[in-house]
């Protein structure tokens, strides 16, 4: 189930992925379905569990929002690192998180790392604002610079066959 050779960026060869994709939604809806969240949850355990020996860093990428599987990732990983994007629901999003933690304690979920404010529009000053907010509360543990919004790094899931560099497939 795992894919190598996925970037092309010649230097980053090492990357592998195993694959998701829009249809674990549905699998997501046969466990709540089924009420087999412990399963689903020790499914999780032993996968990460056997990725650990193999690999020295392990990057989940999660929908925004608080679905049962985002929750199972959350309680297996060691860390988690919130890519927000500068706007009134990402941030009411964020709340809705702090809020599920604070009255779920027992639920142990990986630790937070920070926030990374992502497709920050650079010109905007509605976009700044939301990254000042962000950063003025120490909770969140905001990181001061921002991913800018390039329509390049929006591209950069289409896999090319040509051999690329990372200032080509990245400008700026």
């Amino acid at each position: 189930f795992i894919a190598t050779r996925v970037s092309d960026v010649d230097d980053a060869e090492s990357i592998h992925l195993l694959l998701g994709g829009l249809r674990l939604t549905l699998v997501e809806r046969a466990v709540t379905e089924a009420d087999r969240h412990e399963q689903m949850r020790d499914l999780v355990r032993s996968l990460l569990a056997e990725a650990r020996l193999n690999y020295d860093i392990i990057l989940i990428d999660c929908p925004p929002g608080l679905s049962l599987l985002t929750e199972i990732w959350l309680r297996e990983a060691d860390y988690h690192l919130a890519p927000v994007k500068p706007d009134f629901l990402a941030v009411a999003g964020l709340e809705m998180f702090r809020e599920f933690k604070r009255i779920n304690p027992d639920l142990k979920m990986a630790q937070t790392l920070g926030i990374l404010v992502n497709m920050k529009n650079m010109q905007s000053a509605e976009d700044e604002r939301y990254h000042q907010v962000l950063a003025s509360d120490p909770d969140s543990r905001c990181f001061p610079h921002a991913i800018p919004h390039m329509v390049p790094i929006q591209h950069a899931a289409r896999h090319r066959s040509e051999s690329r560099s990372f200032a080509a497939k990245y400008p700026g």
